[in-house]
Order: C-alpha cells, then sequence, then structure tokens
C-alpha cells in the first residue's frame, strides 16, 4: 500500500509523540525503580502520580495511533500462536524505524514495570509478615484454624501467640 506524502508526515508525527511520551513514560518507571529501592514513600507517591499521567497521555495517543494505522496492520503468529498485529510500511525505512523504536521502547517500559511490580509485591509480602508477628500470628498460617473443644465440637480460633512466644 502506497502512503502519501501528507499520511506520511501524520504518521511520523504520531509516531514521535508515542516515542516521546514512552520515553517519558520510562523515565518515570526509573525514578520509581529508585524510590521503591530507597523506600522514599513521598517520592514514590509523587512518581506515580506523573506515571499515571504518562500512561494517561500515551494511551491517547496509542488511540489516534490505532486509528491512523487501520490500513496498515497485519495479522502475525508469534512463538505463543496467539495472533498479534504488526504494521507493514513496505520499503518506508523512516516509518519501519519509527516503529521498531517505539516497539523497544515500550518493551523497555514493560521490563521495568515487572521489576517495580515485583519489588512492590516483595515489600507488600514483608509488610504482611510483620503485621501477622505484631498480631501474633503464627507465620504460614492462615489467621483462623479449627480447634475441637471439650465435647468434640469444631471452633475456629484465631491463630495466635503472644509476641514472646513468636
Amino acid at each position: 500500500m502506497s502512503i502519501e506524502n501528507a499520511q506520511q508526515l501524520e504518521i511520523k508525527q504520531v509516531f514521535q509523540q508515542e516515542i516521546d511520551c514512552a520515553r517519558l513514560l520510562l523515565q518515570s518507571l526509573e525514578l520509581e525503580y529508585d524510590a521503591l529501592a530507597k523506600q522514599h514513600a513521598d517520592a514514590l507517591e509523587e512518581v506515580v502520580r506523573e506515571k499515571q499521567e504518562r500512561i494517561n497521555q500515551l494511551e491517547l495517543i496509542s488511540r489516534q495511533r490505532e486509528k491512523l494505522l487501520a490500513p496498515f496492520k497485519t495479522p502475525v503468529t508469534g512463538d505463543d500462536e496467539q495472533v498479534h498485529h504488526q504494521y507493514q510500511f513496505g520499503n518506508n525505512a523512516q516509518l519501519n524505524s519509527l516503529w521498531n523504536e517505539l516497539v523497544d521502547i515500550a518493551e523497555k517500559c514493560r521490563d521495568k514495570n515487572r521489576v517495580n511490580g515485583s519489588i512492590v509485591e516483595l515489600v507488600s509480602r514483608q509488610s504482611r509478615h510483620a503485621l501477622d508477628i505484631l498480631q501474633g500470628i503464627l507465620p504460614n498460617t492462615s489467621s483462623m484454624s479449627e480447634l475441637y473443644d471439650n465435647t468434640g465440637q469444631a471452633t475456629r480460633s484465631a491463630n495466635k501467640r503472644s509476641l514472646v512466644q513468636v
């Protein structure tokens, strides 16, 4: 499919906007990582707000790109046998290069977000464990367990011990 000059210019502009926004998102994710590593709650709160703004901007630009590039979309079966879409710009090296750059930055964002998510999950688990200890709940057990009273009836009881016993 041939791309007219005006359409090509519009596609380049949208790609460049999306690339710039994705770079800013990657920077936000790197700042989020630093705030998580340093356990700096105020900085983390600001970075998460900024990150959400970047994501919202990126979604708007992506919708614009999707609409603009609908005629160039071709289905591709990936390694996982799911159908993905890829854009085919023929021999237009500049558009192919911009698309590849955008995909590369998006993959970096995805990877950094996964790392940050892992850190959040680990800290959350550690916090829950510390709370369990403070509440006297035995580690690696549910907070409620069944016991039998002197008549043989099952009763639910909190699985607690004093901090001295933990």
